[in-house]
């Protein structure tokens, strides 16, 4: 056990945090670094138990501390607390210009200086990029930054600088200075401590937090969730709800719907903070939670308005802390969902088959796909999303823009023929297109046969299809066009009774099938189509 360091060899940060406490009249100081034993990753066993018993009660010394000095602006433990200031960019006093008006009056004009703000000084400060200090700051009754170009005060009520004392209310949102994930979630956990709270809405603020937590940085990202093991364990004291690997279970339909903000840098591996790829952390977290993911992520805005369709009927986190906050050991997670159904369009098939390891697709009846729909107007390689370049021209030039929707406007109405029938556009256009479909689909017979209509192209609805046909022949999709006899708890059974297992069922119909409008309508020889599906 170490029992002394000689005030010299502490580093200048360590340093300056002993002389204010001094000067507050304070006698003990606790300071991370020196009081666990660090540390150096997943690996390191000798100091991995100290260091796990302590991470469980980081949220205890932090809420019992008396105040928390903050090296809010420094970059490392060499820069100190006491950081050197810019004089030109720190003078909060106006600068005062006295003209005479028209007629004689005096006026005076007062030049502001752009002096540091909250928003400047806290929100990308160096500490706040560093996953470990967000819990810190939230728990702490009290915290004094010392930050780039000022002291500032935050405690659970306001916040204040050395240009504005008396400052402003944590909870005036109004207020842009206050406005972050992180501080909206201070409020919460103030009113937990005091009265108690809510536990929905403790835990629809807690998602809200989590999209500002995962864009800061760890040297393991495996401490993401022991980082945040005080709060959650506070939060469990004070209302009826279990957490487990960063959920809720009251909750866990809206913990499931985190989406990565960057993919492309989930896959990139970091040389500076191991491990280094996704695959790497799914090894230590469940896959499900959203600390499985290496960068932002976010959850949808609206989570009042879902509709619930998944039920959460088992899971099992098993941690190495004494409660289920710390380093997860185990994970187990059981749901139950119903089938939601989307629009081809909302499917995206070419995106889908480019996304899983193996896509079946069944197609119940021949259907013409719009294999060039529009391609007079997309952009090259048949892309029908706009380009930036595109968007920009459509910004700043009007006329351009009103041009394109003419042209559009003009094309549609040309066309309209192909919807009547035995007229040569309609002729001519089952013959191009199915010639082209022929073509994407490289004559693989199997699905011509069975996908191309004989009837006549425009009787009925068109699918688009940008990248759809090409799909079905990869080598990763297969086209089914058996009836499905009925859907069950491991995927699909057609009507030959052969079973299809999958992860994922998505239902592309888009018809309300149970529409029965107030006319006849008539089929092939008269017959009531109405009546044949009633």
């Amino acid at each position: 056990m170490i029992r002394g360091l000689p005030f010299s060899q502490l580093p200048k940060t360590i340093q300056d945090a002993i002389v204010f406490t001094r000067k507050l009249g304070f006698r003990y100081l606790w300071v991370d670094a020196l009081c666990i034993l660090q540390s150096e990753g997943p690996h390191d066993t000798s100091h991995q138990e100290d260091w796990s018993h302590e991470t469980t009660r980081f949220g205890y010394y932090y809420q019992n501390s008396a105040i928390t000095i903050a090296a809010t602006g420094a970059r490392s433990s060499d820069d100190g607390l006491f950081l050197p200031r810019p004089a030109l960019a720190f003078d909060p006093n106006p600068v005062i210009l006295r003209r005479k008006g028209p007629t004689g009056e005096t006026r005076d004009i007062s030049i502001l200086p752009n002096v540091p703000s909250w928003i400047s000084e806290i929100k990308r400060a160096p500490l706040y990029e560093r996953g470990w200090a967000i819990q810190e700051r939230i728990l702490s009754a009290r915290v004094v930054h010392f930050a780039a170009n000022m002291i500032l005060w935050e405690c659970h009520e306001r916040r204040a600088t050395e240009i504005d004392h008396v400052g402003s209310s944590l909870n005036d949102r109004s207020n842009g200075m206050v406005y972050e994930e992180v501080s909206d979630f201070m409020p919460i956990v103030r009113k937990l401590q005091l009265q108690g709270g809510s536990a929905s809405q403790v835990v629809r603020e807690w998602y809200s937090f989590i999209e500002g937590y995962t864009s800061a940085k760890f040297t393991f990202m495996g401490d993401r969730l022991p980082a945040l093991s005080g709060i959650s364990a506070l939060i469990q004291r004070h209302i009826p709800d279990c957490y487990g690997a960063g959920l809720w279970q009251s909750a866990v339909p809206e913990g499931l719907a985190w989406l990565i903000e960057d993919k492309l840098a989930e896959d990139i591996p970091d040389p500076v903070s191991p491990p280094a790829t996704t695959t790497e952390l799914k090894q230590m977290l469940p896959s499900w939670s959203w600390a499985a993911s290496r960068g932002t992520v976010r959850f949808p805005s609206s989570l009042e308005s879902w509709e619930p369709v998944l039920r959460m009927e088992d899971w099992d986190v098993k941690s190495a802390g004494v409660d289920t906050s710390g380093q997860i050991l185990s994970a187990r997670l059981r749901v139950r969902s119903a089938f939601k159904n989307f629009s081809a369009s909302e499917l995206g098939f070419k995106s889908s088959a480019e996304l899983f390891s193996q896509l079946t697709n069944f197609i119940r009846s021949p259907t013409w796909i719009t294999a060039e729909y529009g391609q007079a107007f997309a952009s090259e390689g048949r892309e029908t999303k706009f380009t930036e370049e595109k968007i920009k021209l459509f910004q700043s030039d009007k006329s351009a823009l009103l041009n394109y929707r003419r042209k559009l406007l003009d094309g549609a109405t040309k066309g309209f023929d192909i919807y009547y029938k035995d007229t040569d556009m309609q002729k001519q256009a089952s013959i191009a297109n199915k010639k082209l479909t022929r073509e994407r689909l490289q004559n693989n017979e199997e699905i011509c046969s069975k996908l191309i209509p004989d009837f006549e192209f425009g009787c009925r609805r068109v699918s688009l299809g940008n990248g759809y046909l090409e799909s079905l022949i990869k080598p990763n999709t297969k086209a089914i066009f058996d009836e499905i006899k009925c859907v069950d708890e491991s995927g699909i059974l057609d009507n030959n009774n052969i079973q299809h297992d999958f992860d994922i069922i998505i239902c592309a119909t888009g018809f309300d099938v149970s529409h029965r409008p107030a006319f006849p309508v008539l089929g092939r020889g008269g017959q009531n189509l109405g009546d044949v599906r009633s």
